[in-house]
């Protein structure tokens, strides 16, 4: 199952990398990562150019951080999306955890299920 991840950026310089590092870190592989870039004046586009060949950038206009997630959600190919904003980092098991547990409840739920 593929997981999109989309992060919303604006004038996140300073945490872009870091952010994007713990999501390249993942023990989950089948994941997309999708950073779009909401009109900075920094240099977080030049941080960005550094990851293209393993991060899809999207650029635009600054219309605001769900805009952003909107325009990712709509980029995206994965059967599950998870959002992480530009300055926040994930451990490397996140989303394997996540999906072991939608697993689990999807096991739990057929098996109620009459």
């Amino acid at each position: 199952m593929l997981v999109s991840v989309v992060i919303p950026n604006h004038n996140g310089e300073k945490y872009i990398a870091e952010c994007i590092d713990s999501v390249l870190s993942q023990t989950y592989k089948e994941i997309e990562i999708i950073v779009v870039d909401d009109g900075s004046t920094d240099e977080s586009l030049e941080v960005l150019n550094g990851y293209s060949k393993r991060v899809r950038i999207i650029s635009s206009m600054n219309y605001g951080v769900n805009h952003a997630r909107n325009l990712g959600l709509l980029g995206s190919h994965g059967d599950f999306v998870a959002f992480c904003d530009s300055d926040d980092w994930w451990e490397p098991e996140k989303i394997a955890r996540q999906i072991h547990l939608h697993q689990y409840c999807v096991r739990v739920q057929s098996q109620r299920m009459p």
